[in-house]
């Protein structure tokens, strides 16, 4: 019985990829962890992808239900031809929370995913419970 235990608790912390069309773009991302836990989304730095968390997910997802994208223009996401803000970042979030279906999360930042998860806390504060931000871009004092 504790080996069957382990194997769906092992099931639910291993990340399973996915995809999401958010303003007629596919943006891929993985998701780990048990769904009626609380959220936490990481959101990777310039130049980077979900593989930036890939050490972090297994342990995150033991006790949250964690989604890390490859933002607008990164990873396996589509990089269609638009002009690349701050603010497009912010969108984007917003309506990839919306079709995946998550009201609320907290957000964990590096760099640009610091600079897009402060300024998502800004713009859409019903949609942000926390936020973390490791060596944020774009943040004055």
């Amino acid at each position: 019985m504790a080996v069957l235990l382990s194997l769906v608790a092992f099931a639910q912390t291993a990340p399973q990829e996915k995809s999401a069309t958010v303003f007629g773009a596919k943006i891929h991302y993985l998701e780990a962890g048990d769904a009626t836990k609380p959220k936490v989304i990481l959101l990777h730095g310039l130049g980077s992808d979900t593989r930036s968390w890939q050490f972090n997910v297994a342990a995150l997802a033991m006790k949250y239900h964690v989604i890390v994208p490859d933002q607008i223009g990164f990873g396996k996401s589509d990089r269609p031809l638009l002009k690349y803000r701050v603010g497009t970042y912010v969108d984007f979030l917003d309506k990839f929370m919306s079709e995946i279906k998550v009201e609320k999360a907290t957000l964990v930042g590096n760099s640009l995913g610091g600079w897009v998860a402060a300024w998502t806390a800004i713009k859409y504060p019903n949609r942000v419970e926390k936020i973390v931000l490791a060596d944020a871009a774009g943040l004055k004092p």
